[in-house]
């Protein structure tokens, strides 16, 4: 029995592999390295949070100490390329993005080639061609890097290669409608618009449901001008494809390249009214449709969004522009359009503002009041909008007209904080100040500022004029005062042939 044992222990040992027969003592790390592995881990980690957060000269400074620790990592010369590259050094970018990439190409390629194709030297720029040739060829499946290649190509005229570089794209990606519009699109440029033609006939064979692809055949032929042929496609979707959420719009175009503008934006409103698509592509056709180009289809248009998508903020924006353009529009429309915004998009402050002027020119302070406090709830306190200066301004004028002086004051000091050039709140300011027993020099101050920016307007020169009035400078006061006059439109204004006859003593010549 011990025999045998003894022999089986000597086939084992004969049959096992010599790590196993002779176990070699495994070599102990150098505790040195190890500490400097660490310290690069750490600053470097700290080197990309301070880069992410925008703590540039800190990013800069530590990235910098990780080169000096490990002096050829492909990662810290990488962040050195792009941040000399911010700070107008081109070379030293370049010299860290040819360090990055000769460690790391895969890895790093983008920026090196980048900075080597954009280079005013045209060796550089045929060094950044090789460049990603080489990763092409160290990756077979790099699209990124074909893409660059064929961009290249198109841009040099040369079809030949662009159509290549396509090929190796639908090798990798599989046929996509955007490797079918490239190789059209290539194709058109050289003028072989046969061969253009069939690669969306190509495509439409691979995927005969694309529904974009089915119009864009019949868009083909209405840009060759067979008006008769994009009539009989667009038939033909109608009948095996009536769910194709394009085949409006593309009968509106039809019909706008027929000259049968009637039918154009009946298409056209059916494809606007189609619920199915969202608001964002019927904004995008009130910019690209033909038969939607005039302001009174744009509003019958956009009124039709926004009752189908009244969530839309972009839409009711548009319908804002629309309606401040039309001078059909009546205040009550105004009011019943704002207050259903007001209701589906209340972060919106500029309904706030229109509800408050509405209510104002209505004579309900009360309401303007609240509604002009409700939007500038919707803007944060330290954000300067126009439309925050716009209801801080009114709210001032607001209360001046109700005579509530402190606080007009108060929303004028906070208007002028928000933007402190404007004149018209400098000018409100200026005549409270001066005819509510204010500061004078200070309402002086900000008038002379107004007249400084627009020296030929009545209501600012009189402002000045009579301030200049109650400091007892008469002769100025004069001389301003019949200035304004000479710029007045109104020669009827009472109020301004009263402060005339105060200070010079005599009505204004007519």
């Amino acid at each position: 029995m011990r025999k045998i044992l003894s022999i089986l222990l000597i086939i084992l040992t004969v049959c096992l592999p010599s790590w196993a027969r002779k176990q070699k003592a495994t070599p102990q790390p150098d505790a040195a390295q190890v500490l400097l592995e660490q310290e690069f881990k750490y600053y470097f980690y700290q080197a990309v949070e301070a880069f992410l957060n925008s703590h540039y000269d800190d990013a800069f400074a530590l990235f910098k100490h990780c080169e000096a620790i490990v002096p050829d990592d492909a990662a810290v010369a990488n962040y050195l390329s792009l941040m000399y590259g911010a700070m107008n050094q081109p070379d030293i970018a370049l010299a860290y993005a040819k360090r990055a990439y000769h460690h790391e190409p895969l890895s790093y390629w983008q920026n090196y080639a980048n900075r080597l194709l954009h280079s005013e030297d045209s060796e550089l720029q045929k060094q950044g061609m090789k460049v990603l040739e080489h990763i092409c060829q160290l990756d077979h499946n790099a699209d990124e890097a074909f893409d660059w290649r064929q961009q290249l190509y198109m841009h040099q005229g040369n079809a030949k290669m662009a159509l290549r570089m396509q090929d190796e794209l639908d090798r990798i990606n599989g046929k996509t409608p955007y490797g079918a519009l490239q190789r059209y699109s290539i194709l058109q440029n050289q003028g072989k618009f046969k061969q253009a033609d069939a690669a969306i006939d190509e495509y439409l064979r691979y995927e005969p449901e694309n529904y974009y692809f089915q119009n864009m055949r019949a868009s083909m032929y209405l840009q060759s001008g067979d008006t008769a042929a994009a009539y009989e496609q667009l038939n033909y979707i109608r009948r095996h494809y009536p769910e194709n959420p394009y085949l409006n719009l593309a009968f509106s175009n039809y019909f706008s390249a027929k000259n049968d503008l009637q039918q154009a934006q009946h298409y056209a409103m059916m494809a606007i009214d189609n619920e199915a698509a969202d608001a964002d592509y019927k904004l995008e056709l009130l910019k690209t449709t033909p038969a939607l180009r005039s302001d009174s289809v744009q509003l019958k248009a956009i009124k039709s969004i926004v009752r189908q998508h009244p969530q839309s903020e972009p839409a009711w924006q548009k319908l804002f522009d629309l309606l401040s353009s039309d001078s059909t529009i009546t205040d009550d429309d105004y009011e019943r359009y704002a207050r259903t915004a007001i209701t589906f998009v209340p972060e919106n402050k500029q309904w706030y503002y229109i509800m408050s002027l509405l209510m104002w020119r209505k004579q309900d302070t009360d309401s303007a009041i609240i509604f002009a406090k409700q939007g500038l709830k919707q803007t944060d306190g330290n954000e300067i909008t126009n439309y925050r200066f716009a209801l801080t301004a009114q709210l001032a004028d607001i209360y001046a007209a109700q005579e509530q002086i402190d606080s007009a004051l108060s929303y004028y000091e906070k208007a002028l904080a928000i933007m402190p050039e404007n004149i018209y709140v400098l000018n409100n300011y200026a005549w409270m100040l001066a005819t509510n027993g204010g500061d004078l020099r200070k309402a002086e101050k900000m008038s002379q500022t107004t007249i400084q920016k627009e020296p030929n307007n009545a209501t600012y020169l009189d402002t000045y004029a009579w301030i200049l009035h109650l400091q007892g400078q008469e002769f100025l006061a004069k001389f301003y005062i019949q200035k304004a006059w000479e710029n007045l439109e109104n020669k009827n204004d009472q109020v301004f042939i009263q402060h005339y006859l105060v200070i010079c003593g005599t009505p204004p010549n007519p």
